[in-house]
């Protein structure tokens, strides 16, 4: 993953300079009762929009999509 993701990282960071890395892998962590809805607002008039594998499913074509719909929610204003 690191070596994959690093170069990757490195060019968008610029000047920065990673003094550390981890990848984790948290095999049992999940939602238990995952939220119907992709994403919610919870900004009432600011931008804060909850999202992840707990909106979206517990994968992470879940956490993609629940993502996708946050970024739309904050993107149009829209807080529904």
């Amino acid at each position: 993953v690191l070596a994959t993701l690093g170069p990757e990282l490195e060019q968008r960071l610029g000047p920065a300079v990673v003094q550390s890395v981890q990848v984790k892998r948290w095999r049992y962590a999940g939602p238990v009762t995952p939220h119907p809805e992709r994403s919610v607002d919870v900004g009432r008039g600011t931008p804060i929009v909850l999202c992840g594998d707990a909106f979206g499913g517990p994968k992470v074509e879940g956490a993609f999509l629940s993502g996708l719909d946050a970024a739309r929610r904050v993107v149009a204003g829209d807080p529904t």
